[in-house]
């Protein structure tokens, strides 16, 4: 049993990769109210949304940070300055 986080064993990570996909899959799901129903979601596109436009939109913010936490755990890293940014100076 492992207590400080350290590389994951082949298993871990493809049970990490099929819930990243599956969160994936999850957000879809979750964001096509919005573009299918606004009318339900919004009283005033896209200002002020109801409350079942309120409950879509966390969702979205949680399985968008689960998606987050699932990428670093896989070895994805979160830095501060864009490579691209680093280029033009």
């Amino acid at each position: 049993m492992r207590t400080l986080p350290g590389p994951l064993d082949p298993m871990d990570a493809r049970l990490t990769r099929l819930t990243l996909l599956l969160l994936a899959f999850q957000m879809i799901g979750a964001a096509s109210p919005l573009l299918l129903f606004p009318g339900e979601a919004f009283t005033q596109w896209p200002y002020a949304p109801t409350l079942e436009g309120q409950y879509i939109i966390k969702n979205l913010v949680l399985a968008s940070a689960g998606v987050l936490i699932g990428a670093t755990v896989c070895g994805g890293v979160l830095t501060a300055h864009s490579p691209a940014a680093a280029r033009q100076r």
